[in-house]
């Protein structure tokens, strides 16, 4: 969670400074700009937590509350362990995910640490050159150090710290203005101190500090610091001193000082750059309309990270009949609900949509049971379904063939008990579980076309499917539940994918005529009695 929002945070920053650097990076309203690229960084902490839940209504699934649990009892080769608490994908899942999001908060804090520690001996070495500097005077914005230890001065805080080759200049604010070099580096340092830009750098420092992986959050540090220089070379020329002279010491200037990264001082931003801003303008009113873009931002991040949550009901507002199927119009999503016991035998392919009073709805959803004993033979399941609940086309005895589009990413258990005669099932990719005995007791079954995408197989799935021959594990396969495929008496051979994490209790009971399998590579949990079988 707290990865999320700090990559949501980075998103948005990046966004910001994109934004900025198009539109206001020659703009010369410094202080409205310094203020622009704090407040970007602050809404980008902030915006993330503004999440505005959207409520939008959406039929409530139509599976069973609680999965059944699957075992057998009684005159039974094999009594499955009703007890068991085997791991499921999601959990599965889940234990990779949260081995992974370790390991990257491991290697994220380890940046935080690393920058944080870089701050504070910055931090300790400019106190420490404070503390051993003389003080020289005193203005309303700031204090006056001597040190012998630098070469150039520099701004933090209140302290302006200048080296003793310029302790004599004159540092009133209120004097006239000098056209001494070293005179206009200190009114340099003075305009630092007034708009306490080594406090912005502060903070940017701060926040910054949790998204150091951010190129962008260190490109709206050098934007700051570039204002910061702008703002001050723009104070020395608003008091008196002369563009073409300052402009020439800038280039006469070698700055060869080791300059602490939490100040802020002469020659710290691009000296092309500095020439530049210097001979730009003031910015126009009419150039404001550019700042438009925070707000507009803003809004935009607030709309998309909004939380939509669907108000589930089972509350139908139509009821009716289409071409022998009855349907529930539930939130304009048709589900279908039953059929027409007279037409038991002539059914036909689902529909994709049904009609009512003139009006189309689009079937999502075959309810409980809906189908349950059919005359279908060839079913053929319409894109656009989402949902077979819990025994959809149990007990349909003519069913033969099955194909279940990618569009279903929820099906019922024992959605196609006692199929008898069911013997071809197409899963289309898609669907990441297979539920409790979605084909139990389908004992003509013979070929089954497994989702790559598939990684739960749940408890009792395959099991009595006397005829399955042959079946293919996807590479994705987790788990395997319990009594997947208990008796399965022809299933020759299997190959059991390498990312398996667990074999449930039975699950490959009763199988006879398969070949041995080889588990050694496995690191996979296995249940008892997996491969048991009385020949």
């Amino acid at each position: 969670m707290f990865l999320t929002y700090i990559l949501k945070v980075s998103l948005l920053t990046a966004a910001f400074v994109l934004l900025y650097n198009l539109l206001l990076r020659r703009d010369t309203s410094y202080g409205k700009n310094r203020r622009t690229l704090l407040l970007s960084l602050v809404l980008s902490y902030i915006l993330p937590l503004c999440v505005i839940t959207v409520h939008r209504p959406v039929p409530e699934p139509m599976t069973e509350t609680t999965s059944a649990n699957y075992s057998r009892t009684g005159t039974e080769a094999y009594d499955a362990h009703t007890n068991a608490n085997p791991e499921n994908t999601e959990a599965l899942t889940s234990e990779e995910n949260n081995l992974w999001n370790v390991t990257v908060l491991c290697i994220y804090l380890t940046g935080i640490v690393i920058i944080v520690s870089s701050r504070l001996l910055s931090v300790r070495k400019v106190i420490k050159i404070i503390k051993d500097g003389k003080m020289s005077g005193k203005g309303p914005d700031y204090t006056v150090i001597i040190s012998p230890v630098i070469t150039m001065p520099f701004n933090w805080m209140k302290y302006i710290v200048i080296p003793e080759t310029i302790k004599g200049e004159q540092l009133k604010e209120d004097s006239s203005p000098e056209t001494s070099w070293k005179r206009a580096v200190i009114s340099h340092e003075i305009s630092h101190a007034r708009h306490h830009h080594s406090r912005e750098m502060l903070i940017t420092d701060f926040l910054s500090v949790f998204q150091w992986f951010n190129p962008a959050v260190w490109v709206l540090r050098r934007n700051l610091s570039d204002i910061h220089e702008f703002q001050a070379d723009a104070d020395v020329l608003d008091s008196g001193y002369d563009l073409v002279r300052y402009q020439q010491h800038l280039f006469d200037s070698v700055v060869k000082r080791k300059k602490t990264s939490v100040t802020t001082g002469f020659g710290e931003s691009s000296l092309k750059a500095r020439m530049i801003m210097m001979s730009l303008p003031h910015s126009k009113t009419r150039h404001l309309i550019k700042y438009i873009y925070v707000p507009l931002l803003t809004v935009v991040s607030i709309c998309l990270m909004s939380n939509v949550e669907y108000d589930r009901t089972r509350a139908a507002d139509i009821n009716g009949w289409h071409e022998g199927y009855s349907f529930s119009i539930i939130n304009n999503v048709a589900v279908l609900t039953g059929y027409d016991k007279s037409m038991a035998g002539i059914l036909g392919t689902i529909p994709e949509t049904v009609e009512h009073e003139g009006k189309k709805y689009t079937v999502r959803v075959i309810g409980p049971a809906a189908l349950s004993g059919t005359g279908i033979r060839n079913l053929v399941i319409p894109e656009g379904i989402t949902e077979i609940s819990a025994q959809a086309f149990a007990w349909s005895g003519n069913l033969e063939n099955v194909n279940i589009p990618s569009t279903v990413s929820v099906i019922g258990t024992k959605a196609f008990d006692k199929c008898v005669n069911l013997k071809y099932v197409y899963l289309n990719d898609g669907p990441k579980s297979l539920p409790d005995g979605i084909f139990l007791d389908c004992r003509n079954l013979e070929s089954v076309r497994l989702p790559s995408t598939l990684e739960n197989i749940g408890d009792g799935a395959f099991s009595d499917c006397r005829n399955l021959k042959e079946i293919t594990f996807p590479r994705k396969l987790r788990r395997i539940g319990n009594e997947a495929f208990f008796r399965c008496v022809r299933l020759t051979s299997i190959q059991l994918p390498k990312r398996l994490k667990y074999i449930g209790d039975g699950a490959f009971y009763g199988c006879r005529s398969l070949e041995p399998v080889n588990t050694g590579r496995l690191r996979a949990t296995i249940g008892n009695k997996v491969f048991y079988s009385e020949k």
